[in-house]
């Protein structure tokens, strides 16, 4: 465990939501939107096409949902970028600031096009509606994501967990390459995971 406080990040009121972050020193727009969460919501970058921006909810009283803790966790994310010990790995690159370049509010990763979730593919196989994975293709998928976990272990000098282990965080693309997001939650040194899936929790975890 770490002893970081997990107090709410301020943002100051002069803080503007005008589309535009900057990213080393470079000032981006954000445009299409592509899912939002509980904690933030996932954009495209204008300028940099293959890149995404996941930029932090803030509340009305201009309060992020980003706190010391998770700050300092991106730091060590983006400096480790896990996407080094396996490409698949969409982790967290460079670190989203304000336009006014004060406040970190979120993280850029590689853009993903055109994918599907292990967890549809999983609702289609049990439907027996799956019309686009074969056995041959699914083996290959299962082996995939083996080596994508597997390949966790070999990150040097810290321990990585990968706390909220569930189908909708593996992402599929059309030539059936797998991809494993929602990185930004794993737990690596002593930086907890915050989420978890009950059914793929073991119960010797849950509420530690």
């Amino acid at each position: 465990t770490t002893n970081i406080p997990d107090t709410i990040v301020p943002i100051s009121k002069s803080f503007q939501s005008d589309n535009h972050i900057s990213i080393d020193n470079r000032l981006l727009t954000l445009c299409e939107m592509i899912s939002s969460g509980a904690e933030g919501t996932i954009y495209r970058i204008k300028e940099d096409t293959n890149s995404v921006a996941k930029i932090y909810h803030v509340d009305g009283d201009f309060n992020q949902l980003l706190t010391v803790r998770k700050q300092k966790k991106l730091k060590l994310l983006t400096s480790l970028d896990l996407s080094k010990v396996h490409p698949c790995i969409c982790a967290p690159k460079k670190l989203c600031y304000d336009s006014r370049k004060l406040e970190i509010i979120g993280f850029s990763m590689e853009f993903i096009e055109k994918t599907v979730s292990l967890g549809d593919v999983l609702l289609s196989i049990s439907t027996r509606t799956n019309t686009a994975y074969n056995r041959k293709e699914l083996v290959s998928i299962c082996l995939q994501i083996a080596q994508i976990l597997s390949s966790l272990s070999n990150v040097e000098n810290h321990q990585v967990l990968v706390g909220d282990l569930k189908p909708e965080n593996f992402l599929i693309t059309e030539d059936y390459k797998v991809y494993i997001v929602d990185v930004d939650s794993f737990q690596i040194d002593g930086f907890p995971c915050p989420v978890g899936t009950p059914d793929l929790t073991p119960p010797e975890w849950e509420g530690v």
